[in-house]
């Protein structure tokens, strides 16, 4: 089977996802038993402490259930080797050491932090991280009874160097309301962003300068074909904004701020 049969194909719910886990580890340790209790028959047959040969039905069952659970897992959770077939279908490059790295893609760099799938989730509260979102200090639990946050534990930056030295800074933030110095381009990325990444606080941030431009957002391996999605929009996202705003100043450089 080619490699690239083992991929994300599917945007699964996190609920049953989160059961998929739980089979994973239940049905992980049923098959190693039984085929320990196969191995111990043939090497010891006999033995006092050898315990009777496991039926061949109920082996094939157990170990089917869990072959299958894992089929269904890999083709559900979004993974580094997922990214990375994307990146390279784009034409791009990809240095990556664990679940943190970097990427180019064309004209746009990207920052990459990806959670684990397996290990990262676990069915009740165990902890905080602290987290700077926004220019904010926020608190986050790690671990709960709400597997949903686990479709929010990876983190991208998009970023693009631009030629506007005439562009006010911009600072913008998901759950933010509009300010009063929001113009007609700030309100439509607004509504924008928030329709593609989420409109919960620190779902995605936007932040431009004189000299690049850099729009980070949330998603998670247990987004499943959604985290491709996104990672798409972004791309697109980034690149007609730097051409807006590169746009909007040199249309101020020939006729001045206020035409």
């Amino acid at each position: 089977m080619p490699p690239s049969a083992f991929r994300c194909r599917f945007d699964v719910p996190a609920p049953l996802l989160a059961v998929s886990w739980f089979g994973l580890y239940v049905f992980a340790i049923g098959s190693l038993v039984v085929l320990a209790g196969w191995l111990q028959n043939i090497v010891l047959p006999g033995h006092p402490l050898t315990p009777a040969k496991p039926a061949l039905l109920d082996t094939i069952s157990v170990i089917s259930i869990f072959l299958l659970n894992a089929v269904f897992w890999r083709s559900s959770v979004y993974s580094k080797s997922d990214l990375s077939r994307f990146i390279e279908q784009t034409g791009g490059s990809l240095m990556i050491a664990r679940h943190r790295g970097r990427a180019k893609i064309s004209e746009v760099s990207l920052e990459i932090k990806l959670d684990r799938s397996f290990l990262d989730y676990w069915p009740h509260p165990r902890g905080t991280q602290v987290e700077i979102v926004c220019g904010k200090e926020i608190v986050r639990g790690v671990g709960g009874y709400n597997p949903r946050y686990m479709r929010r534990m990876s983190t991208l930056k998009f970023s693009m160097e631009i030629s506007a030295p005439n562009s006010k800074y911009i600072h913008l933030c998901s759950a933010n309301y509009a300010s009063f110095d929001d113009d007609v381009m700030t309100l439509r990325w607004r509504r924008e962003l928030d329709a593609t990444f989420g409109n919960e606080f620190g779902d995605w941030e936007i932040e431009v300068g004189e000299d690049d431009i850099a729009l980070s957002i949330r998603s998670g391996s247990w987004e499943g074909v959604a985290f491709e999605k996104k990672v798409r929009s972004a791309l697109e996202i980034i690149r007609r904004m730097c051409w807006e705003i590169s746009a909007g100043c040199r249309k101020s450089l020939v006729h001045g701020p206020n035409t």
